[in-house]
């Protein structure tokens, strides 16, 4: 029972993260850096995990704080095909019974996920920093 709700609401999502890293990873692999990495002797695993992937995720991090928005108005549709109890469904009911203070509180709660889902990514951008000095 869950692997249609999982595949409507991820394949799209795991297509274009797919194309988005596969495109932010070959802009980066041209640099001098990942040249002079294999020329160190570096192994390409560790090139490409050290230097290209972290060098290539703040594209992938930003893409993906983006879609959350996408993600939750996606589980509203979800929730109602599939008969699942949650905030969509609670949403789309309260929507339908013209249940303000209900509809109320569903904005918040998808407001302040926003706002967890903004700091995260912030602070998903100072850690994968290459130019910040270990701490």
């Amino acid at each position: 029972y869950l692997i249609l709700p999982v595949l409507s609401l991820g394949i799209g999502i795991a297509a274009t993260l797919t194309g988005i890293t596969r495109a932010s990873c070959r802009e980066i692999f041209s640099n001098d850096f990942v040249r002079t990495a294999f020329a160190k002797g570096l192994g390409s695993r560790a090139v490409y995990t050290k230097h290209v992937l972290r060098n290539a995720l703040s594209p992938i991090v930003t893409w993906l704080s983006l879609q959350l928005g996408a993600v939750l108005t996606g589980v509203v549709i979800t929730e109602t095909l599939f008969d699942w109890p949650g905030l969509g469904v609670l949403f789309f009911t309260g929507l339908k019974n013209r249940d303000y203070p209900i509809v109320q509180g569903c904005t918040l709660v998808v407001a302040l996920i926003y706002i967890c889902v903004n700091l995260v990514t912030d602070l998903t951008y100072y850690c994968l920093n290459p130019k910040r000095s270990s701490l």
